[in-house]
């Protein structure tokens, strides 16, 4: 139960991470003429376009010592404000093979990215990214009932997206860490 409840988190944080791969490399210039992207108001614009692409890594459960790999391909829609999605991951994943590709959706402005979804394998996932490529946020109603919640937290640097995640078990409070990393592919 608790090896499901690793792999379950695994999705939730790749989830998050995808979707969170907002940060604060290669500003664009606003139409406001603000300097390096701050829209003219001396803050960091949210840099959605520098997420578009393929991204690779793994995933690994300290707590359990499982991994996997892990990839996801965003497709940013700069004049929508839209994020969508396409992850995939390996490994023992929910206590079984891996899972189908996972498909989510998230909005973004100039502040930061957003995610507000239901999925299937993860229950109500979260997700926020501020300018600064700051990642926050949690997957609760999962359907594994050995699972309460899952909160995470990271941060982008450069072409690397890193994501630590805490899996509380239901009922003893029993936690699972994990990682996350994903490398944006050339």
């Amino acid at each position: 139960m608790r090896t499901r409840g690793w792999m379950l988190l695994t999705v939730a944080v790749t989830a998050a991470l995808v979707l969170v791969g907002c940060g604060g490399d290669g500003l664009v210039q606003p139409p406001d003429g603000g300097a390096n992207g701050d829209g003219g108001d001396g803050a960091a614009d949210f840099d959605a376009a520098s997420y578009d692409g393929t991204w690779a890594g793994n995933w690994e459960n300290q707590t359990f010592s499982s991994t996997g790999s892990a990839s996801a391909e965003i497709d940013v829609d700069e004049a929508g404000g839209t994020v969508d999605i396409t992850l995939d991951l390996g490994g023992n994943v929910l206590g079984g093979s891996d899972p189908a590709p996972i498909n989510l959706s998230g909005t973004f402005d100039d502040t930061g990215f957003s995610l507000d979804q239901n999925v299937a394998v993860l229950g109500d996932l979260s997700i926020t990214i501020d300018a600064d490529g700051n990642i926050a946020g949690s997957a609760t109603n999962l359907p594994s009932a050995g699972i309460e919640r899952v909160d995470f937290t990271g941060t982008r640097s450069g072409d690397t997206m890193t994501v630590s995640y805490t899996v509380t078990f239901a009922g003893d409070s029993a936690t699972a860490t994990g990682t996350l990393t994903l490398d944006l592919q050339p």
